[in-house]
């Protein structure tokens, strides 16, 4: 039997920038029929461009996914929800993705803190069966799903750690029961991003999205230095 998402999830959340209308658009017509659910609140993304007297060194757009991940969870344990899904807009799903979910469940149960539906391991996952893999360090933040016992764990490590928010929580998945799937079952889509502040290809090479880091690091370095 199929897992019905509107009654496993209390809230499914889809992080939108308003003016990301395309996004949005994308979003509705990939995942929505996927998931055949009718629980997505699309939250209003924070514009980190927008954040006045703030510390954060890095750019704006990792500011604005940071401060938007975070207010999601705050509202989630004020809420009392049990269990979320936080999207964001540009995620792609595979059309199995309900199929290898239940798999995936019938190993773990409810005994989890986070379930990542795609990302990147920079730290090499430990395999627990076909379905399954137990995530050591993992990055991205485009699909996942919480246990919201772990909420005051992850807001209380975010607030009190400066890299950007995938880095931070990759940190807590030694401490955490974080599992994942042997392949991605979702991916992101190609296209500018507003996080990463260029035009970005996912399901490029690992060396290039390491590139990619790096031109954003040394653009922020740069701006830094501007301002001195």
């Amino acid at each position: 039997m199929i897992m019905d998402f509107n009654l496993y999830f209390d809230c499914i959340y889809c992080i939108n920038l308003p003016y990301r209308t395309d996004r949005l658009k994308a979003f509705k017509q990939n995942c929505l029929a996927i998931l055949d659910t009718d629980n997505v609140q699309i939250f209003k993304a924070i514009d980190g461009k927008e954040v006045k007297n703030n510390t954060w060194q890095h750019n704006s757009g990792a500011l604005g996914c940071r401060l938007s991940h975070l207010a999601i969870y705050k509202e989630a344990l004020s809420k009392k929800y049990s269990k979320i899904l936080v999207l964001e807009d540009d995620v792609v799903f595979k059309t199995n993705l309900k199929k290898k979910f239940n798999k995936l469940l019938e190993y773990i149960d409810d005994d989890w803190d986070m379930i990542y539906f795609g990302g990147t391991n920079y730290l090499q996952p430990t395999p627990i069966n076909k379905h399954a893999v137990k995530l050591n360090g993992t990055l991205s933040t485009h699909a996942i799903a919480i246990n919201c016992k772990c909420l005051e764990k992850l807001i209380l490590k975010i607030e009190h750690d400066q890299r950007w928010i995938d880095s931070v929580i990759g940190d807590l998945h030694a401490e955490l029961k974080v599992y994942g799937f042997p392949k991605n079952i979702a991916s992101q889509a190609k296209g500018y991003s507003d996080i990463q502040e260029a035009s970005v290809n996912y399901n490029s090479s690992l060396y290039s999205k390491i590139s990619i880091q790096i031109k954003i690091l040394v653009k922020t370095v740069i701006n830094y230095i501007k301002q001195l």
